[in-house]
């Protein structure tokens, strides 16, 4: 599984050509904020977060991420 940390545009670019390259890893997307691409036009970020989902990326709006460990990502 993979944990990318950060909707702007790196985190969407990396998240989503992860899921095109490897389709059967897990990927989640851990967001602070309440959209992704924040600054931009928020129909961006609302297309760009189904299409995330569309293909199979876990999208947490939100959320924080606390810790990070060898084995583990911890959520605020």
């Amino acid at each position: 599984s993979v944990v990318v940390v950060g909707g702007g545009a790196t985190g969407v670019q990396l998240a989503g050509a992860v899921a095109v390259a490897h389709p059967a890893v897990q990927i989640t997307l851990v967001e602070s904020g309440a959209t992704l691409l924040a600054g931009m036009d928020d129909a961006i970020g609302t297309d760009d977060e189904r299409i995330l989902r569309d293909r199979g990326v876990d999208v947490r709006l939100g959320s924080e991420v606390g810790e990070i460990e060898a084995t583990a990502v911890i959520e605020d």
